[in-house]
């Protein structure tokens, strides 16, 4: 299975080291079409000098970077606007996570669409009216 994806293993330099000091955690990256070769400078928040800082890091830890905020994006507005429910079913909970989802994903559509901020209660009443229709058809 060689050629379809590649883990990077690396000897940790002094600029890499300081890269894995300053970040909160680590991330193991795994990438096709990018490596470590190409060394870039990436700006870290030092917590001991109160400041940003240069560090060394691969450039696959830039791509990371770059492509990683749809992601949290997503997460911070399930944290933000969760719908009320709990279960003890594991499945009931991937059921709720997978509509919450879905509801985020067609407010942010809808305001990529209309370019202005939409309500997100209105947002959220249209798809609850929506799943009742569907059901009394």
């Amino acid at each position: 299975m060689y050629g379809l994806s590649g883990m990077v293993v690396l000897d940790l330099m002094d600029g890499v080291k300081k890269g894995a000091k300053l970040n909160a955690k680590r991330v193991l990256l795994d990438s096709n079409f990018v490596s470590i070769d190409p060394m870039v400078l990436l700006l870290r928040w030092d917590k001991k000098n109160q400041k940003k800082v240069s560090v060394m890091a691969p450039k696959i830890i830039d791509v990371y970077n770059r492509h990683m905020g749809g992601v949290d994006k997503v997460d911070m507005l399930c944290a933000l606007h969760p719908i009320p429910f709990r279960s003890k079913k594991w499945y009931i909970r991937i059921a709720w996570r997978l509509f919450d989802l879905m509801v985020i994903n067609s407010w942010l559509l809808a305001n990529h669409l209309v370019q202005q901020n939409v309500n997100w209660e209105c947002v959220k009443k249209n798809v609850k009216c929506d799943c009742v229709n569907l059901k009394q058809k």
